[in-house]
């Protein structure tokens, strides 16, 4: 049975939800004590507690479901590279990989997510105290969709980080398993469709080598900083003026600038496919006619001849 984009989707999905489903209560208690200090006027107090928000009591809550779900991204990934079925890695142990994967969605959580809602925050602050100089009211149905905002931004984190997890994690099992088949190459087959960007257009069908995808991979599932990852496995730039740049480009050149490996930009479905595997070791041809081999008699001679010590 072979694997399906719908599964890999599902993975996504769920982890997307329960860290969506997390957030949420930090999210809202964050914006309702925000809103409480703006319509008193505490602008000073409202910026105090923006720069103080973190999402960090997020992370313990979805760790546990959070490795299973990149556990589960690993095996669909290497099914990926088998053609289906069992695989060769479902016998490994993938404690470390998954555990440092947590680590960094955590750290993200942490630091990255929280400093993007804490910026949103101060933006709203900007605008009260901008409305305080021209004294004049904010509207109600503006402090509504102010809150809609912000909490549709901190969904969006969610749904962000978690297809970048499932997503590498999937391409890093897709090589791991690879490299067990003897597969040296792949082509990416991205969804192709009204939704699909202009450079999973422009890659879909091009073929890498799998050691390239694996140094790129290794290097990002590994790595210690969060922000390094913009460096070990970068997106492409989709603006008109990049895509005319990128579009030029060898396969060799795409490789060598890390833009083999997706995920290529959030959500996104472009996946590795297996392409061709290396040589295997046949067995030697014969020539059909029976040898017999000589018939030999060894001696004592034939030992001290050899300089063979005999024991005693």
């Amino acid at each position: 049975m072979g694997t399906r984009l719908e599964d890999y989707i599902t993975l996504e999905t769920m982890l997307a939800t329960k860290l969506q489903l997390e957030l949420a209560e930090v999210v809202e208690l964050a914006w309702s004590e925000h809103e409480r200090e703006v319509r008193l006027g505490n602008l000073d107090e409202a910026t105090h507690l923006a720069e103080n928000l973190t999402l960090e009591s997020v992370g313990p809550k979805i760790r546990s479901y959070a490795g299973a779900m990149m556990r589960a991204s690993i095996e669909y990934g290497a099914s990926m590279a088998a053609g289906g079925g069992r695989t060769l890695t479902s016998s490994l142990v993938f404690d470390r990989i998954v555990s440092h994967n947590v680590d960094q969605l955590c750290q993200y959580l942490k630091y990255g997510a929280s400093l993007q809602l804490q910026k949103r925050l101060l933006q709203s602050i900007a605008l009260a105290r901008a409305a305080e100089s021209a004294q004049v009211g904010i509207q109600k149905a503006e402090a509504i969709r102010d809150r809609q905002s912000f909490k549709k931004e901190a969904d969006s984190l969610a749904k962000m980080v978690s297809g970048l997890h499932t997503s590498r994690l999937g391409g890093w099992g897709f090589t791991a398993e690879s490299d067990m088949l003897g597969l040296t190459t792949y082509k990416l087959s991205a969804q192709l469709d009204n939704r699909t960007s202009r450079f999973c257009r422009f890659i879909h069908g091009k073929t890498f080598t799998v050691e390239s995808a694996k140094k790129v991979l290794d290097a990002a599932v590994y790595s210690d900083n969060p922000d390094d990852l913009k460096v070990l496995h970068p997106w492409p730039d989709q603006s008109n003026a990049s895509m005319d740049s990128i579009s030029a480009m060898s396969a060799q050149q795409l490789q060598d600038r890390g833009f083999g490996v997706p995920p290529f930009h959030p959500y996104c479905r472009t996946l590795m496919v297996p392409v061709a595997y290396k040589t295997r070791l046949s067995k030697p041809r014969t020539t059909g006619v029976q040898q017999d081999m000589p018939e030999f008699m060894a001696t004592p001679e034939t030992l001290l001849n050899m300089e063979t010590t005999m024991p005693q």
